[in-house]
């Protein structure tokens, strides 16, 4: 690839606009002070947790350490020629891009090779990075479960991920490949972006034959550890994912694997179930309060739907609007005091327990205590006899 002292200066600038904006704004890699960027949010403190439709959960972090790899940065080449200096891969990358023109000096004096240092796609790894590293729930068409052993025989090619996320925004094709950690954590190693359907599947196929694919069932995603944000499949969009992913597996010849997002959604089912069940029950204990004229003791019956609550309230009321008109209080205000201030005298009851409990554990204690003494006495007494004796 042929560079000028331009195009290196203008690749190392976009460069450092990333990494101010993506990943912090600490002095030591802005190197360029002419802009003054807006911190949006440092990625390399956002982390996920992913549940995937065929059970597994995986807890996915973005060291800066792996930023130079996933924008096509050999670092290791860099590090062989021993002019630039850093504690990690990601350090030694910001020694080398803050000077472009030295750079540039030392690539046509022959001392460097730029060919052998920045990947011939870096460019559409940087426009990418960002896109790849925002995992979205919505936008995921897949996460395929990588086992090398599965493609062996099959397929020449073949890769040391773990797991490969593709999403799919405005049209474009997005790849992340995850390795393992030896904590059990994934982080990212490869980052792709294709610009069709048919370009993606071209590239991925010999790698992804005979795979396992599964859907992005629930997403947590945290910031400084903290959780900032959870982001299911919602029910309206389920089917449309499922349709998505049964076409993907066809056309790489993988295998979907629903299992685990099947039993939750029989779980959801169930519960729903339940649900209507325990309001069918209220409904028709409402109903016959109704026909009888009598009062719907709230305190006897589970109502926690607030729709059906304030129903059964202002029935309530009305059976005793003329009694309650001259106060400001209705029925259900009184019922709702009432039962708050049953709930108040259990939780009495409940203190006044473990008092009389803790009291009578100190009697006993005093008791042992007392015995104790009176044994210690009686020997005192005993050994004052003998001495008496002599």
């Amino acid at each position: 690839m042929n560079y000028s002292k331009y195009k290196l200066s203008e690749l190392f600038d976009k460069i450092d606009k990333l990494l101010q904006s993506y990943f912090g704004k600490e002095d030591d890699y802005n190197f360029y002070e002419k802009d003054n960027f807006e911190h949006k949010t440092d990625l390399s403190k956002k982390s996920y947790l992913m549940f995937l439709s065929n059970g597994d959960r995986i807890r996915v972090k973005i060291p800066k350490t792996s930023i130079p790899h996933l924008l096509g940065i050999n670092t290791e080449y860099l590090k062989s020629t021993g002019l630039y200096k850093g504690m990690n891969s990601y350090e030694i990358m910001l020694d080398f891009i803050k000077n472009p023109n030295e750079a540039f000096q030392k690539h046509e004096s022959g001392i460097i090779n730029l060919d052998k240092i920045l990947s011939p796609y870096i460019n559409k790894k940087l426009d990418s990075l960002t896109e790849n590293l925002n995992i979205n729930t919505n936008c995921c068409e897949m996460i395929c479960k990588y086992d090398r052993g599965k493609t062996y025989g099959y397929s020449a090619d073949f890769d040391d991920m773990s797991y490969l996320i593709l999403q799919k925004k405005n049209e474009k094709y997005y790849v992340l490949k995850l390795a393992m950690s030896e904590d059990g954590t994934c982080f990212p190693m490869s980052n792709q972006v294709f610009n069709s359907y048919e370009e993606c599947k071209e590239n991925l196929s010999s790698y992804l034959i005979y795979q396992e694919l599964t859907l992005l069932s629930n997403l947590l995603v945290y910031y400084n550890n903290s959780t900032v944000g959870k982001f299911p499949i919602l029910e309206w969009d389920r089917k449309q994912k499922l349709e998505k992913l049964k076409k993907l597996s066809e056309d790489f010849e993988c295998t979907p694997n629903i299992i685990a997002d099947f039993i939750y959604s029989l779980k959801i089912r169930d519960d729903k179930r339940q649900g209507n069940i325990r309001t069918s029950n209220i409904i028709e204990i409402l109903c016959d309060c109704i026909k009888n004229k009598k009062v719907f003791d709230i305190s006897l019956t589970n109502v926690d739907q607030e729709d059906i609550l304030k129903i059964i309230e202002t029935y309530n009321d009305s059976l005793f609007s003329e009694i309650t008109a001259s106060t400001d209080n209705s029925y259900s205000d009184l019922q709702n005091e009432n039962i708050s201030l049953k709930k108040e005298i259990e939780r009495l009851r409940l203190e006044n327990k473990s008092l009389s409990d803790t009291v009578n554990y100190r009697d006993e204690e005093l008791n042992e205590v007392k015995t104790q003494n009176n044994e210690l006495r009686e020997d005192i007494n005993k050994v004052k006899g003998i001495f008496s004796k002599y």
